[in-house]
């Protein structure tokens, strides 16, 4: 299979990622490499690229010395591996951007019948939360704003998209055995318990960061989420609300 996850920002896609990847039938997840700035017909010659990293992943090569260049040998058409990008328009070449739904019809359109795709959800507000933890915007009002202009927006564009799952975080977090057994069935990976316990173990999955504005001073009322809430829970998994 050729997977690629998708998702706002600090919704979850590099967890994702990294659980796919620790599935021990899958190749590869790359992390915002840009796989389809290549042409289908150069896709599966061998490239070395440059795979971008998690802020822990840099500091452990930082520490070790370490620099990452991949050789991929993409005439392995019969690998599973894949991609995550979020949701943010990406450049294809110099001055060229496409769309993340964009970017998914291509993936479809190259991949198929191995082609799937997986958008994950998380609640805006904590997605606001830890966009501001790790520095990217000082409040959390803004990206929140960002989400509820792009999100529906975007979600509503997925949903006419062949071969793509939708998965909130919380049910992730919560509930892993069973998100990860309907995640691994849609992309026709061994879903058994024993595998699924192989992924999660170690600290991969931490529950305390599923809905943690309930334990943080938030002033919901001036967010104006209740549209963006009863729209999120259109999409099958936990259902969002705004009660501590």
């Amino acid at each position: 299979m050729k997977i690629f996850v998708t998702g706002f920002q600090r919704s979850g896609t590099t967890l994702m990622k990294e659980l796919i990847q620790r599935h021990p039938d899958v190749e590869k997840m790359w992390h915002e490499t840009g796989l389809l700035k290549r042409s289908k017909k150069d896709l599966y010659r061998t490239k070395i690229l440059t795979d971008k990293t998690t802020r822990k992943e840099r500091e452990e090569d930082k520490t070790l010395g370490r620099t990452r260049k991949i050789n991929i040998d993409f005439s392995l058409r019969n690998s599973n591996w894949g991609e995550k990008i979020p949701y943010r328009n990406y450049i294809i070449k110099k001055g060229v951007h496409i769309s993340i739904t964009e970017y998914c019809r291509r993936w479809n359109s190259y991949f198929l019948p191995d082609a799937c795709i997986i958008n994950i959800i998380r609640h805006p507000i904590d997605m606001g939360l830890s966009t501001k933890k790790i520095g990217y915007t000082k409040g959390i009002v803004k990206p929140i704003n960002e989400f509820k202009n792009i999100g529906p927006k975007v979600i509503n564009e997925l949903r006419e998209i062949p071969n793509i799952l939708h998965v909130k975080y919380e049910d992730l977090l919560l509930k892993p055995m069973r998100t990860l057994r309907k995640i691994f069935r849609f992309c026709k990976l061994d879903a058994s318990d024993k595998t699924i316990r192989k992924v999660i173990s170690g600290n991969y999955i931490n529950s305390s960061r599923a809905f943690t504005y309930k334990k943080q001073k938030v002033n919901i009322e001036r967010l104006q989420l209740n549209k963006l809430i009863k729209f999120l829970n259109q999409i099958e998994g936990v259902k969002y609300n705004l009660r501590k």
